[in-house]
């Protein structure tokens, strides 16, 4: 399943990724933040990449652990002038 955010601050669309498992119904999201579609990479909590992944449990629950994670993101970036 794909959810697809448009960013005004890259320019193009981030595309987050979630693949629930057939066995427990909950799954990672990834993100790919490439304008060609390159490597998605797994998310973590507080819009990093490293810590505790997000994993999300229904589909609700994917576009709403995705748009808080970019929020973060985007919160943390924003001095570095991503």
């Amino acid at each position: 399943m794909t959810f697809t955010i448009k960013s005004r601050r890259l320019g193009h669309d981030v595309d987050f990724y979630w693949n629930p498992s057939q066995k427990y119904g909950s799954g990672y999201i990834y993100i790919d933040m490439t304008p060609d579609g390159g490597t998605p990479h797994q998310i973590c909590e507080g819009g990093g990449f490293l810590g505790p992944t997000e994993v999300a449990y229904s589909e609700q629950d994917f576009e709403t652990t995705s748009r808080k994670w970019w929020k973060d993101f985007l919160r943390h970036t924003r001095t570095w002038g991503y």
